[in-house]
């Protein structure tokens, strides 16, 4: 039958392959799909399931996360790791490079909340108890026989990954809307367990000279893996640092895949898929505005989340709980603008989804943590007494806020986040 679909790229694709998919792939571009679906068999929708992804083509808001643009930026400036969002910066994603791992961060600047920007072309949904880890990590933490059985925090929002800015992506929970078929491609010159890796990272680069993205919204699979050896993988995830520097060598993958994509492409023309334009100045899209500007699209904001109070401890635990946490709060907010605050302490009660500070906060760099007094507020203002560790943040422009008396616009950004599983709001305007 693939024989026979007349595909020049599907008759040079090896047999017994997991890149058979893109037979498939071409079969459904074909047949007119708007959007393809890509997992395995060992993974099922949980929780939303594939409601949890975003099916908006013109417009959403959101989250964005925006690779930092300094002059002395390296490569670890421009990675993201998904894991971290959504509450555990202890795990990486298959493919995520390794030398980066432990001083990798996504620190305070990186983060904007836009009203208004173009829903992601390629959404990657995070996997519960068995996320799409690298071997390194399932030698150290897997179960013999049971495997792995990881959560994620259960409030974090979708995230949008702004042009310049890239993260591993893989082949078994993910979304491709039309305009990013052409990404769909598997190579076959390359072990198994990087094919989907190496897809993730080409396409990407192609993506973003489009000014398209790609986003990760939260947990709405489950996967229960296989059972196969992780030495094998090990090995196979080892050999991607040797194909890297051929990669750099030649450009690109092995010579066959590098034929193999004209051929591909060639099939794309036949079945008269129209490839996304390249644009100039992709990465400009989604600035932030003028902090006078009331009108402005996008803002300044950073989050972080942890693990979570399970929902299964006692009513009554979980409301005292939120009655001692919310004393924390007003005792810090009336000692913070004294003397009696030695630091600027924002508590991160396990009992609230999360914390938000809304109001005027300066962008604060690498160093931050290093300093008396947050960046842009150095006068020794007893206002701003030392900061203890990043916020949850919003950025309002003093305008915006008028002294506290439009304080509430504060809610309207908070529901623009996209926050999961929190039913309401506690609103606090010292």
């Amino acid at each position: 039958m693939q024989a026979a679909m007349g595909f020049g790229s599907v008759q040079r694709l090896p047999t017994k392959s997991y890149t058979r998919k893109n037979a498939g792939y071409l079969y459904a571009i074909a047949n007119g799909a708007e959007w393809i679906y890509d997992t395995d068999d060992d993974n099922k929708p949980f929780g939303k399931g594939l409601e949890q992804f975003e099916y908006s083509m013109n417009s959403s808001r959101g989250l964005r996360f925006v690779a930092d643009g300094e002059t002395n930026s390296t490569i670890q400036d421009t990675l993201f790791n998904p894991y971290r969002h959504f509450g555990r910066p202890d795990i990486w994603p298959r493919g995520f490079p390794l030398e980066h791992i432990k001083n990798h961060d996504h620190r305070d600047g990186s983060y904007r909340l836009c009203h208004e920007h173009r829903p992601p072309a390629v959404q990657q949904g995070i996997v519960q108890k068995d996320p799409d880890v690298d071997a390194i990590y399932r030698l150290l933490h897997a179960e013999p026989t049971s495997g792995l059985d990881e959560s994620f925090n259960q409030f974090a929002p979708p995230v949008i990954l702004a042009p310049g800015t890239y993260a591993p992506w893989n082949s078994q929970n993910t979304l491709f809307s039309r305009s990013a078929f052409f990404g769909l491609f598997l190579p076959t010159t390359v072990a198994f367990r990087v094919t989907d890796i190496w897809r993730s990272y080409f396409t990407q680069a192609l993506l973003h000279a489009a000014g398209e993205t790609v986003g990760f919204v939260p947990v709405n699979a489950i996967q229960r893996r296989n059972a196969h050896s992780y030495l094998k993988d090990f090995n196979d995830e080892i050999c991607t640092i040797e194909l890297a520097e051929e990669f750099a060598a030649r450009g690109f993958w092995g010579n066959k895949d590098a034929q193999l994509v004209v051929h591909w492409v060639l099939d794309l023309q036949q079945i008269g898929y129209v490839f996304p334009a390249m644009r100039n100045n992709a990465r400009s899209d989604n600035s932030i505005g003028n902090d006078a500007e009331l009108l402005r699209n996008c803002r300044r904001a950073h989050v972080s989340f942890h693990d979570d109070l399970s929902l299964n401890t006692p009513r009554e635990s979980r409301a005292a709980a939120k009655i001692n946490n919310f004393g924390d709060l007003k005792e810090w907010c009336a000692d913070s603008p004294s003397v009696k605050s030695k630091e600027w302490y924002f508590p991160t009660p396990p009992n609230f989804a999360m914390l938000i500070f809304c109001g005027h906060y300066p962008k604060q760099d690498r160093n931050a943590h290093l300093n008396n007094y947050p960046d842009n507020m150095d006068k020794g203002d007893v206002k701003f007494p030392k900061l203890k560790r990043p916020i949850s943040y919003i950025d309002l422009s003093n305008e915006e806020v008028h002294e506290g008396y439009f304080a509430y616009y504060c809610l309207a950004k908070v529901e623009e986040m996209k926050l999961q599983n929190v039913n309401g709001n506690l609103f606090y305007n010292a």
